[in-house]
């Protein structure tokens, strides 16, 4: 359970206090043209984490003055909510018409210690106003576009005069610089949507309070005395006028964006906040539920690295244009606040000591399904938009000025155009040097570090110790029993993979047996031959007899042109022979006896496999051949064919022969009691069906109206390297509108629906194409899981109870970044392989509602660089509370079983 309250206050000061923003006001506030506020919003879930997030109407803090308030608030939250960690995120709108209250500016005073001092406990009685009206909650959220949010323009526009092309020796020194000026740049970037979240009380629906976000420099209502929140104020104010509750406003990483009515005026600035408010307060009726839970936040401290000090020449001029600057404001009458201090700043640097780097704090709070990244600084709009396109969450809501505020912050391309921001705009804030445009890298890197951890999931990794454990496929499941069984796969042409048995209960791990010598049956006298090295098919359990069934396949493999294929006699080590076909075993939970129920012929291995519960039988398909084999309880084999097999995948492509085979099959009970039937498809898109009545196989859909879709990409399915049009996984839900094949396509992670028989008054097979259920920075990347056939890890099961909501469980992959850049794996591959290093996210989606959840990236304990890797398995545990994994532990390691906890979120 999630608490929520928000509370707040004025914070406007008494007349003449000096205001920030800009220089060269001639005088300290007139006025107060609309109250500025503090609003805070504080958070509890149980005794684990509590969070209090607050917003100023100011133009910022420096990270002297944000420790002390968040020191401040931490002591009320502490002392009334006993909690394991309390954590507080304090931001500014950066309004330019309200007190100065960043130390570190030069130039335009200093609100003074008597305001900071009210201030903070203007704070801390909105914290406590807060906890006074907190409640369980619920939320919605929105992220929304519209006219309304389309008011910000980039802000820096070339400059083609010639004196942009160096430092100009003159008084407006810190305006032009390097081919850029302030003013309007229409074809620069901006974001051109805003946020809002929304929290009411659980039962009633009582408005708690909101947030809302938006990227826009608040400059309205320009250098005008009056003090005002500018746009900032009329957007919440709007909010808690239609929900009565209070509403925090964040500003976005707007370092390079102004408003296209700048210094417009109050009336302006009071008109687009009203819309923009508008346009988010009425989004809430529609606006979905999202989880408020876990909360979590972490933080961490980063140093962005400055450039070389000034030359003794250079410094020389800056001083002279300073003293030029002065002379000139004090002939005019003007305020001599800004050349006075710059002056002083230049002495300052002649005698400090050079600074290599500046402390600079990323700050990431996770509410459920929204994360909140604060950052301190003026960022450039750009990092926003590569934030939100590298999180896991499903709202991201950057938040500028948070922490403390160092200065502006440009991306690395920004840095050659110059400009304000980029060249001057570090003296303004009192840095002794610019930055460099190595910090981009760094401050993505912030970012990632702390969704990771806020949005990272844990893997228990469970020893098997099987030093030879190598990539394993499907071959993990959970018993009736509460046991999983799983195997363990192995490259090595003389020692076989193993099946193990794990107790959750305990912890304990048992080896039911090496899969050869569990086969050993049907082993040739003459010769040894090639081991059974692996198993690459789920467990089926027999749930009238509790026995489990599942398959054994070929693990040693000669490669031509990168192509696994069976090892000829010629290929093999001396004295041994070739692979004597796979088998079906029943594994006997309570006798612990595994029996072989049959061998597939051709020293082919068993790729594929399902098994119907009311007759008993078995089916496969088998590789490399790709044949379809029906398996009868009395050990009986019967291989069929069917239209565009091809030789499957035991010829190379240069026949024309070659097919990708496919991975899952499917039994589809009948309604009558008899027999269900069997679907699979082929490289080609058809869906093919097996009628055991009539002992035939059938097209059940062709290409384009079985799994041919645009939408699943565009393949050449006489080539290897992908699944083709083949489905990846796929399973029989019974309960779910009147039973549906459920499945996922393997390289897009699209979900699909197939109803064998039609449904409603339609008689005719169908497929429906539903969503992407990759991880969320997939689709914000737009690309494809780089495994190159896609991921096996799918599985539908109960969630939270027996009478819980049908659950896509899905393990699929990431992206990952280095130096900024996403990294990209090799544009092809001639088999199914990991193409590039990815994350493995779990996510889940709900079938009956549409909900889907990308928890986030799995990580190995408490270590944030190691996390499994191909990883084609899913077994979910009781009530959906668990999921076991076979993967990679180390990059290049040996491949064993996981466990990770699936988050109970609350909605």
């Amino acid at each position: 359970m999630l608490l929520c309250g928000a509370g707040g206050c004025e914070i406007s000061a008494s007349d003449g206090v000096d205001l920030g923003g800009y220089w060269g006001r001639l005088s300290g506030s007139t006025g107060v043209y609309k109250p500025v506020c503090c609003r805070t919003l504080v958070l509890r879930e149980s005794d684990v984490q509590a969070v209090g997030i607050v917003s100023l109407d100011l133009i910022g803090i420096n990270a002297v003055t944000a420790n002390s308030l968040q020191q401040a608030v931490k002591e009320i939250l502490s002392s009334e909510w006993s909690v394991a960690k309390v954590s507080v995120l304090v931001c500014c709108t950066h309004t330019h018409t309200a007190p100065q209250t960043h130390k570190s500016m030069i130039g335009m005073g200093y609100a003074g210690d008597e305001y900071m001092s009210t201030l903070t406990k203007l704070v801390q009685s909105a914290t406590s106003k807060a906890l006074a009206a907190a409640r369980p909650c619920r939320c919605v959220a929105a992220r929304v576009r519209g006219s309304a949010a389309t008011f910000a323009v980039n802000r820096r526009q070339p400059e083609t005069s010639s004196a942009a092309a160096a430092l100009p020796d003159g008084l407006k020194w810190f305006e032009v610089g390097g081919g850029t000026k302030l003013g309007q740049n229409s074809d620069g970037p901006t974001v051109a949507h805003a946020y809002i979240v929304h929290f009411v009380e659980g039962n009633s629906g009582e408005a708690l309070g909101s947030i809302v976000q938006y990227t826009c420099h608040p400059t309205c209502a320009g250098k005008d005395t009056l003090q005002s929140p500018d746009w900032c104020g009329g957007a919440r104010d709007e909010v808690e006028r239609v929900t009565g509750a209070p509403c925090l406003t964040l500003q976005g990483f707007c370092g390079d964006v102004n408003p296209k009515q700048h210094r417009a005026g109050y009336e302006a600035a009071q008109k687009l906040g009203t819309e923009l408010g508008g346009l988010l307060v009425a989004s809430i009726r529609t606006a979905p539920s999202v989880s408020v839970t876990p909360l979590r936040a972490d933080g961490v401290e980063l140093a962005l690295p400055l450039e070389a000090p000034l030359s003794a020449a250079d410094l020389d001029t800056f001083k002279r244009q300073q003293d030029a600057w002065l002379a000139e404001t004090k002939a005019q009458g003007g305020d001599i606040r800004p050349p006075t201090c710059c002056l002083q700043y230049a002495q300052q640097l002649s005698t400090d000591p050079p600074a290599e780097d500046v402390s600079f704090r990323v700050h990431t709070i996770r509410i459920g399904d929204i994360a909140i990244v604060g950052a301190e600084g003026e960022l450039f709009c750009q990092y926003q938009h590569n934030l939100e396109r590298l999180s896991p969450a499903q709202f991201t809501l950057a938040c500028g000025y948070a922490q403390g505020c160092i200065g502006y912050v440009p991306t690395a391309a920004e840095f050659a155009r110059g400009g304000y921001e980029v060249l001057h705009a570090h003296v303004v804030y009192g840095q002794p040097q610019r930055l460099t445009a190595a910090c981009e890298d760094l401050i993505l890197g912030g970012f990632r570090k702390t969704l990771e951890s806020t949005h990272a999931l844990r893997a228990q990794r469970i020893d098997s110790k099987f030093p030879l454990a190598h990539d394993t496929y499907n071959a993990v499941g959970c018993a009736s029993t509460g046991d999983v069984l799983y195997a363990l796969s192995s490259e090595s042409p003389t020692e076989g993979g193993r099946l193990f048995k794990y107790c959750p209960s305990d912890g304990s791990v048992a080896v039911i047996g090496d899969l050869t010598e569990l086969c050993d049956g049907h082993k040739p006298p003459q010769s040894t031959p090639l081991v059974q090295g692996k198993s690459h098919v789920p467990f089926f359990e027999d749930l009238s007899t509790g026995i489990i069934y599942f398959g054994t396949h070929v693990g040693y493999y000669s490669c031509v042109d990168g192509m696994e294929v069976l090892p000829t006699p010629e290929s093999l080590p001396e004295d041994l022979a070739v692979y004597p076909g796979g088998c079906v075993l029943a594994y006997d939970p309570a006798s612990g006896k595994t029996t072989v129920t049959a061998r597939l012929p051709d020293g082919e291995g068993i790729l594929a496999m399902t098994r119907c519960q009311v007759s008993g039988a078995v089916y496969a398909l088998t590789w490399p051949s790709g044949k379809f084999a029906h398996i009868g309880r009395d050990g009986s084999v019967v291989l069929y064919d069917y239209p565009d097999r091809g030789e499957g995948e035991a010829v190379h492509p240069r026949t024309g022969g070659y097919r990708c085979v496919c991975r899952s099959l499917v039994v589809v009970p009948s309604i009558d009691g008899q027999p269900g039937t069997v679907y699979w498809t082929n490289a080609k898109g058809d869906v093919l069906q097996f009628n055991p009545q009539t002992e035939s196989v059938s097209v059940a859909l062709d290409g384009t109206d079985g799994m041919m879709r645009e939408y699943f990409g565009s393949y050449d399915h006489t080539q290897p390297g992908s699944m083709a049009y083949n489905w990846r996984q796929v399973q029989w839900v019974p309960d779910l509108w009147g039973g549906t094949v459920v499945g996922v396509h393997g390289n897009s992670g699209t979900l699909f629906y197939f109803w064998p028989q039609g449904r409603g008054c339609t008689a005719t097979a169908e497929i429906t194409v539903g969503p992407r259920i990759t991880s969320q920075s997939s689709q914000r990347a737009g690309q494809h899981d780089q495994f190159s056939y896609g991921y096996l890890g799918f599985a539908v099961a109960k969630k939270d109870s027996d009478t819980g909501p049908n659950t896509v469980f899905y393990l699929t992959g990431a992206p990952l970044f280095k130096d900024g850049t996403r990294i990209k794996g090799k544009a092809s591959t001639a088999k199914g392989e990991a193409k590039g290093l990815e994350h493995l996210h779990l996510v889940t989606y709900e079938l009956e509602s549409d909900l889907y959840r990308d928890h986030g990236p799995i990580f190995f304990d408490s270590d944030d660089t190691k996390f499994p890797t191909y990883v084609n398995s899913l077994a979910v545990g009781a009530n959906g509370r668990q999921v076991f994994a076979l993967g990679r532990i180390e990059l290049e390691g040996i491949t064993d079983l996981f466990v990770v906890d699936v988050p109970q979120c609350q909605i």
